[in-house]
């Protein structure tokens, strides 16, 4: 997956994922193209969708005294170790 975006905001620092040859896939080699659904309009309805379905799942669960894990990767893909480290501790401590 490629982003082609560079955000450097509100402590967000997100370099771009770019291929190795413009608008190519490094894994196949064919073209890249835009998704359908990759527009502002269809990220708002995500964000939306995510408020209105998941976030109200997440407070039940909280209120059922459910440990829920929340991690936000401001610095993408090299926040992936920090977040693995996490995820294996909070299963460490949630199986005893």
């Amino acid at each position: 997956m490629y982003n082609l975006s560079e955000i450097h905001k509100d402590g967000y620092n997100l370099e771009p994922i770019l291929p190795i040859i413009h608008n190519t896939c490094d894994s196949c080699q064919n073209p890249l193209s835009l998704r359908k659904d990759d527009s502002y309009y269809q990220l708002l309805l995500r964000i939306n969708s995510h408020k209105k379905d998941a976030l109200p799942i997440m407070d039940e669960m909280r209120s059922l005294g459910i440990n829920v894990i929340e991690f936000e990767p401001k610095n993408g893909i090299k926040d992936y170790n920090l977040l693995k480290n996490i995820v294996m501790n909070f299963n460490l401590t949630t199986n005893n």
